[in-house]
């Protein structure tokens, strides 16, 4: 063969081969993985009841609330823990309350178990160190050691928290499984913020009857950069303790909170807008992205207790003063 067919060939070679390439080039180039963004985050919250303590003529209930923030990665960035501790009287078969219900974190100093406590701490102090521990964790790789007693079994924990854990714990855990976590960007690192309200307007007594004490906790957490909201979660506890006519305590029940009922909660069917409880708490949370605490509290109600606003109208339709006070309260309790 001479030497001109030689190279024909090996040309026509080499481009046939090029030609065979380029493909597969660019299926690589757009078969990269997507890079993770270091400004992504997830927003969630946790909520734990117990009525265990709820006995003779005191409805008692503990609700325990975790919000967490963590990045793309699973790594926890924020965590905010709080605990509502509400007791009704049924003595006699009346109701007698206390309205404020304030949580463990607002009673501060006051809550008084540092008197007790071996490193002379309050539930609020060694509820933060519990939070501060779990900072830097990954969700995906969470190990707490419990002892027996339910109390931290790491040294490091123990050092600033010698108080029962397990509902902490387990309020974490669920808030890092929450389905309903909320994803958003901020350019600064974000903190959790977080806040109770708890209401017993719906118990109920009745004369020669059984009665019923419902503390209904409403929870927020939001994650806040500059004093604004970057994202909100809400979500309601509506545990019921019921009691005789005498004012006896004769049972509890609890299944689930509004966002983990979800569709089962069945508001849809008496929508106007066909909407469930939770997808009207994510337009509201939606809604209130970048405002500040004073502008959450200026959100305009009419008449009828409804919002007045058209774009907050068009997703949530229930009353939303208490939407407003809670997630006002979370605001404000940042920092």
């Amino acid at each position: 063969m001479d030497i001109k067919n030689q190279i024909t060939k090996r040309g026509l070679a080499l481009v046939l081969a090029l030609i065979t390439a380029v493909p597969l080039v660019v299926l690589a180039i757009f078969s990269r993985p997507e890079k993770k963004n270091d400004n992504d985050y997830l927003l969630s919250l946790g909520i734990v009841v117990d009525t265990s303590s709820s006995q003779g003529t005191k409805a008692s209930q503990s609700i325990t609330v975790a919000a967490v923030i963590y990045d793309s990665d699973g790594r926890i960035i924020d965590c905010e823990i709080d605990c509502a501790q509400s007791e009704m009287n049924v003595e006699g078969g009346m109701l007698s309350g206390d309205n404020t219900y304030l949580t463990k974190n607002e009673l501060g100093q006051s809550y008084g178990m540092s008197a007790y406590s071996s490193i002379k701490k309050d539930w609020f102090e060694q509820a933060d160190f519990f939070a501060d521990y779990v900072e830097g964790m990954n969700i995906n790789d969470l190990d707490i050691e419990i002892d027996d007693g339910g109390k931290p079994a790491d040294a490091d924990l123990l050092s600033g928290c010698t108080m029962g854990i397990t509902d902490m714990e387990k309020a974490l855990k669920k808030a890092v499984d929450n389905k309903s976590a909320v994803k958003f960007r901020s350019e600064k690192t974000p903190e959790a913020s977080l806040a109770c309200i708890t209401d017993d307007s719906s118990s109920k007594a009745f004369e020669n009857t059984d009665g019923v004490c419902s503390m209904e906790t409403s929870a927020c957490a939001i994650a806040v950069a500059d004093s604004k909201a970057l994202a909100c979660i809400i979500d309601v506890a509506q545990p019921k303790i019921y009691f005789d006519s005498q004012g006896n305590i004769t049972s509890s029940e609890f299944e689930k909170t509004k966002l983990e009922l979800g569709y089962d909660y069945n508001m849809a069917p008496a929508s106007p807008i066909g909407k469930e409880w939770f997808e009207q708490q994510a337009h509201f949370s939606e809604y209130i992205i970048g405002m500040t605490a004073e502008e959450i509290g200026a959100i305009k109600i009419n008449d009828s207790g409804k919002a007045d606003d058209a774009d907050l109208v068009s997703g949530c339709t229930i009353y939303p003063g208490g939407f407003i006070a809670i997630a006002k309260k979370a605001l404000e309790n940042a920092g």
